[in-house]
Order: C-alpha cells, then sequence, then structure tokens
C-alpha cells in the first residue's frame, strides 16, 4: 500500500465520482506541506477542467467509501478483477490473452 502522504506533484489520481460528480482522472499540480495546523494536502486538476484544492491523504483510504486513488493502483485493482472474471468464462488462452492485451491497452 502506498504512503499517500507522500505523493509527489505529477501523480496521476483516479477519482470514483459522487452523486454530482462524475469519476475523472487527474493530476496532482500542488502539494501542500504539513505545517502546524494542517497535514498535507493536494490540488488536483481533472481532465474535465475542475480543480479540487487541498484534497487530503485520507480521501486515499482503501475502503468501501474510497474516493480518491493513485491510477496506476486503480489501474492493477481492475486488473486483477478482470483476470479474475476471466477465469470463470470457458475462452481459450488466445482470447484471455487477446483480452487482456485490450485490457492493457485501453489502460495506459
Amino acid at each position: 500500500m502506498l504512503d499517500t502522504t507522500k505523493l509527489a506533484k505529477g501523480t496521476k489520481v483516479f477519482y470514483t465520482g459522487d452523486m454530482s460528480n462524475e469519476s475523472s482522472v487527474g493530476i496532482i499540480i500542488l502539494v501542500h506541506p504539513a505545517d502546524r495546523w494542517y497535514a498535507v494536502a493536494y490540488d488536483i486538476k481533472f481532465d474535465d477542467g475542475h480543480t479540487s484544492r487541498k484534497v487530503l491523504p485520507s480521501s486515499f483510504s482503501a475502503g468501501p467509501g474510497q474516493r480518491m486513488w493513485v491510477l496506476s493502483e486503480h489501474t492493477a485493482m481492475r486488473r486483477a478483477k478482470f483476470v479474475k472474471m476471466l477465469e470463470g468464462l470457458d475462452l481459450s488462452t488466445a482470447d484471455n490473452d487477446r483480452a487482456l492485451a485490450d485490457f492493457d491497452k485501453n489502460n495506459k
């Protein structure tokens, strides 16, 4: 598990969305260092143009309500679920390999 209190500027993130906001990919554009009163926080600019300011590391905490993911961790989790799904299908090895290649190509 990644220490989300030490994310760097330029880290790609995935926002899961909520009732009024769609899921989106973004990038950390500013790291607010911890100080006497506040923990480290991040400003994130999303592909749709909006910016979330001072996002706390707790937003990346694993659990059912997790809102933010480091993009590489989110992709790895989705790939693991995809592999598990493929295992339950009666596909040839070639079809499995082709499906995983398509997943990887579309999730760079």
